[in-house]
């Protein structure tokens, strides 16, 4: 194939969305899906006779981003997007992540996601730095209509 005709896919930018309102954005993502893939095998055999998705789990780590205050309320922190101790984690909300593409077509959305970890990093003379990874109920491309939690056809309205 010539190199000049080959067409790749690059993100752009990821939208933050909190009950549908655009609340944030993120420049740097990492998207990843497991489906918990086990062997399956037969009495008298060391090798599987086939393999079994047994359990699947989606995540969106957010590497750098920005939450808009003024489109939370004066009260809402960044902080709030990653609550801390036990008694923040028991009350945090579900985001949504769009990832765009540059000509801002969604490209994959994560849908009710909940934190998993945040971490912060703080460096003498230099930008502080952030870190988020979010469990997703649901992954679906930005073309097929939104099927709600995992798929079930129950929407979070």
């Amino acid at each position: 194939m010539d190199a000049a005709n080959q067409v790749v896919q690059g993100g752009q930018l990821v939208k933050i969305l909190a009950g549908g309102l655009e609340v944030g954005w993120a420049r740097s993502t990492s998207l990843s899906q497991d489906y918990g893939t086990e062997g399956v095998y037969a009495i008298g055999s060391i090798g599987p006779i086939e393999h079994d998705p047994l359990r699947w789990s989606a995540t969106i780590t957010l590497d750098e981003f920005v939450i808009h205050r003024s489109k939370m309320g004066q009260a809402i922190q960044l902080m709030n997007l990653a609550p801390m101790g036990p008694e923040g984690a028991l009350q945090a909300g579900l985001l949504d992540f769009q990832v765009l593409d540059a000509n801002d077509t969604v490209m994959m959305v994560y849908e009710n996601c909940t934190i998993q970890s945040y971490s912060y990093q703080i460096t003498a003379n230099a930008f502080s730095g952030q870190n988020a990874t979010f469990m997703a109920m649901n992954v679906r491309e930005g073309s097929q209509p939104q099927m709600g939690l995992a798929g079930s056809g129950i929407t979070n309205q």
